[in-house]
């Protein structure tokens, strides 16, 4: 007993819409191959543009267009000349503790001070003014210290802020991918809207068919969808269908995945199954 599927699918075979594949419109993917089929499009399943990450003239360039790369390989490396002579200069900061040290035996020379005063208030030796005096004195001291010690703070935080300026000068690739034309130049300074480079992710790669709407349900259904690339079949996963339809072709997007590493995006291609031909 056929199952529901299959009895679908035996409907949709003996009806005219899949008897013949309507001649695609001129200027379609794979309308000028003559193949028999749904024609459709090889295209990479995403295009990742690598931005600018700081501004800056571009030093060296480690890729060349159509070259494949892997998710941490070096792209670009900005000038980082300043960037090192900001780094070295947020370090002298943070590591110059001689305003703090001063601040402190000022402290301990006025904490002394305090004391004797204290002391001298006790037999009468000097006026009360005189205590409070270096109570004052001794309290901006403390004041002083502390403002050093948030001086270091800050001096470490510009350091820590100069290493990733540094660190953000080498842009790496975040997925695998192949360079796409475009790339920067060295000494270039790329502007808000110039990408450093464009990588197109082709693992898997994305295949669009433009299926016209009477023949959809049976693409859908299909159990084992192939394509015809440069002669050859390749066996495809069903991905999604466009949620609208393109009224001026009556077609709609049905997509799948391929993963072949022979196969390069921009080819044209035709949808081969479930499409059959018709007979004599």
């Amino acid at each position: 007993m056929r199952s529901a599927k299959a009895m679908v699918l035996a409907s949709l075979v003996a009806g005219p819409a899949l008897a013949q594949v309507p001649s695609p419109p001129p200027g379609w993917p794979g309308a000028a191959a003559g193949a028999e089929g749904i024609p459709c499009a090889v295209r990479p399943s995403r295009i990742v543009t690598l931005a600018a990450p700081m501004d800056g003239i571009i030093e060296r360039v480690e890729v060349r267009p159509g070259q494949k790369v892997h998710a941490g390989d070096l792209v670009a490396i900005f000038d980082t000349s300043l960037g090192r002579a900001e780094e070295a200069l947020a370090e002298a900061r943070a590591t110059d503790r001689s305003a703090l040290d001063l601040a402190r035996t000022r402290v301990a020379a006025l904490e002394t001070k305090v004391g004797r005063l204290e002391q001298a208030l006790e037999r009468r030796a000097v006026s009360q003014a005189d205590v409070d005096a270096a109570r004052l004195e001794r309290d901006t001291a403390l004041g002083e210290v502390a403002r050093a010690e948030a001086d270091l703070v800050r001096a470490g935080l510009e350091l820590d802020r100069a290493r990733v300026a540094l660190a953000r000068a080498e842009v790496h690739a975040p997925v695998d991918g192949i360079v796409a034309e475009g790339v920067i130049d060295p000494g270039e300074a790329p502007g808000p809207n110039q990408p450093i480079a464009t990588l197109s992710v082709t693992e898997p790669l994305r295949i669009e068919a433009y299926v016209p709407t009477a023949l959809v349900p049976s693409v859908l259904e299909a159990d084992a969808p192939t394509v015809r690339i440069a002669g050859i079949e390749h066996a495809v996963t069903l991905d999604y269908a466009s949620a609208m339809a393109d009224i001026s072709s009556r077609t709609i997007s049905i997509f799948f995945t391929l993963s072949d590493p022979t196969v390069l995006p921009g080819l044209d291609c035709v949808l081969t199954s479930p499409v059959r031909k018709e007979n004599p």
